[in-house]
């Protein structure tokens, strides 16, 4: 059915509706007076940063947009929410494009296109991230100038392109993966095979029907010797007729448990030649006589430095949990003001988010939203300053910061998002599992994130590797210069808890609680390595048994003391401005700092704190959340995506649930016919005969 089929629909059950009508409700607006000390515009521009006026500009274009319809959009079959995605895409960078040009001149503009696509769907940020992002910047990173016209296509979508990495037998190690590229002298060709299927390239996103050329990742052999994994940009389907080129089959991987406007696909290849010059080679070369050279002779550095180019794609994936975990708590609130369940004596029936108990659900996701904000705005900083001297110095300190803290963010932004909109939807009770609330579509989004762009436990050892290799250099004199980790020291006698009364709550004495604990988990886990040195014998052995509630707890430590250290400039530049607004957003960002204590309880006891002072800390949690339920709405009335890209009844600004419920059940076309499959029911009635009760 489409958007006018649909409205057609809703028009006509809408004016012979069955329901009766509904009792006018003004919770919304009664909550919206008693935040009003918000100043929405101010907090809507910290929040979304220096991006707003061009996100502002796309999103006055989504919400002219007829195309732009969940609703519709929800009753497509599979291949036409494929070419739905792909229209929204080439409609949206019409309006929003960009090009290699301004990708040099500002590396984070593209994913501001990502940003406001992702904030109507995923699959839209998806499909358009891993043509934008992975196929183009593996050619920008690791390509040289002969391949800049590849670069140009791909910004004018001439080609649409995929990123061939993963393997149906390999994910997280890529060292590992099967799929060869000979080298050919002769010809000057490369080979590229499929030996097992294992091998075979999997849940490559628009390899099902969209892409017709992609990055194939393979061991590439060069006189019959190994010179480990390498990139090369290959067509895959005839750019004239769409059809698989010989020597290449392409495929659909099936059903996921949602996604459904990416094309998913697998790739396999049979002695299929393409020339030398589809070899990305800024870092290895084959001369003229058939030799290998590189500038990285270390093959498993090499490999390491080519996929670290690739940081904008795990960049978009902070970005999309964040907007995922906004538009959820945005819903989540909104319907909680509105509905109203139990009284006190003989009142009317209180909204469900003035009980404490729905506050203490909600509102500490709230400030999981600003923090994984922050953390973006960070992210989006380090990597405009580094992002141009990766081809040149790929090995750079400040490089190897920036992987870590996003590993970080990575694993911590995509956990908050997918638990945060769970809870979201059990908030919402059974109206949550309705489709049209959105929520089931927005959770079962993010569960791929968790995974996709790295395992989130197998990225909490790269920042885990980085924290102790400085602690190791530190033991030889060498003074450590990242900025974030300046504390670090193993050297401590004891730690203690400064946070005995709620006025000793401030900013620098919460920072001192996060860097003492990373100290302390830092010293443990070399502890831990040192223990199983004696116990093991493989350094890969030694390591894996030093992870769990070692080495991956202080990684999400630190990941979490960054995220409330750049909070806190939110909360700075809002004080700037409205001191108001300030004092209310001041303590969204201690509650969060409490929500991390409270969720991690082991510190009281890393800490040695007595009973007294956990329930000190437990009871200023609770009253935050009570103090700032009353805020709640304004809050997200300020940072909210539009009605029309939360795609949910529930959640609309003018509070409407009941009415949109209605209107959209009475959409659908079977909504009150009778069954098709009438015979069975009566045929059913027959089937069973029960003994009787004298038998």
């Amino acid at each position: 059915m489409d958007v006018v089929a649909r409205r057609v629909n809703v028009l006509n059950n809408h004016l012979g509706t069955r329901f009766p009508e509904s009792v006018p409700t003004s919770s919304l607006e009664k909550y919206r007076a008693k935040g009003q000390k918000i100043n929405q515009l101010l907090l809507r521009q910290v929040f979304m940063g220096e991006f707003n006026p061009r996100m502002e500009s796309m999103r006055s274009f989504i919400e002219k947009s007829p195309l732009f319809d969940h609703y519709s959009i929800m009753l497509l079959t599979q291949q036409e929410k494929y070419a739905k995605v792909l229209e929204l895409i080439v409609e949206s960078m019409k309006h929003e494009y960009s090009t290699y040009q301004k990708d040099l001149k500002d590396p984070a503009y593209k994913m501001t296109i990502s940003e406001n696509l992702t904030e109507f769907d995923i699959s839209l940020g998806t499909r358009s991230g891993v043509h934008l992002g992975l196929y183009t910047d593996t050619i920008q990173n690791l390509g040289t100038k002969k391949h800049e016209d590849f670069i140009n296509r791909a910004y004018s979508i001439k080609d649409f392109g995929s990123f061939a990495l993963t393997e149906m037998g390999h994910g997280s190690n890529v060292a590992g993966i099967e799929t060869t590229a000979v080298y050919d002298h002769t010809t000057r060709e490369f080979i590229i095979n499929t030996p097992t299927k294992t091998a075979a390239k999997w849940w490559i996103g628009a390899v099902g029907k969209t892409a017709n050329m992609s990055i194939v990742w393979a061991q590439m052999y060069v006189a019959g010797e190994n010179k480990g994994v390498h990139a090369f940009v290959v067509e895959i389907r005839d750019y004239n007729t769409h059809e698989v080129k010989q020597g290449v089959i392409a495929g659909e991987c099936g059903q996921k448990i949602e996604l459904e406007g990416v094309d998913n696909g697998f790739l396999i290849f049979k002695n299929y030649r393409v020339p030398y010059d589809s070899l990305l080679d800024h870092f290895s070369q084959i001369n003229s006589e058939g030799k290998f050279k590189t500038t990285i002779k270390n093959k498993e550095k090499r490999l390491g430095i080519m996929l670290g180019g690739l940081i904008r794609g795990r960049i978009v994936v902070v970005l999309s949990s964040e907007i995922a975990l906004r538009n959820a708590v945005t819903i989540a609130l909104r319907f909680a003001a509105v509905r109203t369940q139990f009284a006190y004596g003989d009142s009317a029936e209180n909204s469900i988010l003035d009980y404490p108990l729905h506050r203490h659900r909600l509102i500490p996701i709230l400030a999981k939203v600003f923090a994984i904000r922050a953390g973006l705005m960070h992210l989006y900083k380090m990597f405009r300053v580094i992002y141009p001297t990766v081809r040149e110095n790929p090995e750079s300190a400040e490089l190897n910061e920036l992987h870590s803290i996003l590993s970080a963010y990575k694993c911590i932004a995509t956990s908050y998002s997918f638990t945060g909109i769970q809870e979201c939807r059990e908030s919402c009770g059974g109206m949550g599992f309705s489709a049209y609330a959105g929520l089931g579509r927005l959770r079962n989004t993010v569960d791929v994130l968790l995974t996709w762009e790295g395992d989130n436990n197998v990225l909490l050892q790269q920042t885990g590797k980085t924290i102790l290799k400085l602690i190791q250099k530190s033991f030889k004199g060498i003074q450590i210069e990242s900025p974030t980790l300046k504390f670090l020291t193993i050297n401590l006698e004891n730690i203690k808890w400064p946070l005995k009364t709620s006025e000793l709550f401030t900013y620098d004495n919460i920072c001192k609680v996060f860097e003492d604990r990373i100290c302390f988990l830092a010293k443990k886990a070399i502890e831990k390595l040192q223990k199983n040195t004696e116990k093991y014998n493989s350094p890969i052995e030694i390591w894996n048994n030093s992870l769990v509630n070692y080495v991956n707890t202080l990684s999400y430590a630190y990941g979490e003391y960054i995220l409330y250290r750049e909070f806190n400039l939110i909360f700075e530049n809002l004080k700037k401005s409205c001191s108001a607004t300030a004092e209310i957003i001041g303590k969204l960002h201690l509650l969060y700092a409490l929500d991390c204590f409270e969720r991690s309880q082991r510190i009281y006891i890393e800490f040695g704190c007595t009973y007294k002072e956990t329930i000190i800390v437990k009871d200023l949690h609770t009253q935050l959340c009570n103090e700032l339920g009353d805020y709640s709405i304004n809050i997200v009335d300020s940072i909210a995506s539009l009605d029309k890209c939360l795609g949910s009844v529930l959640g609309c600004k003018d509070g409407n649930i009941y009415e949109r419920l209605v209107n959209a059940v009475e959409s659908e076309k079977d909504v009150y016919t009778k069954t098709s499959w009438l015979e069975l029911i009566k045929t059913s009635r027959t089937l069973i005969e029960l003994p009787s009760k004298s038998s």
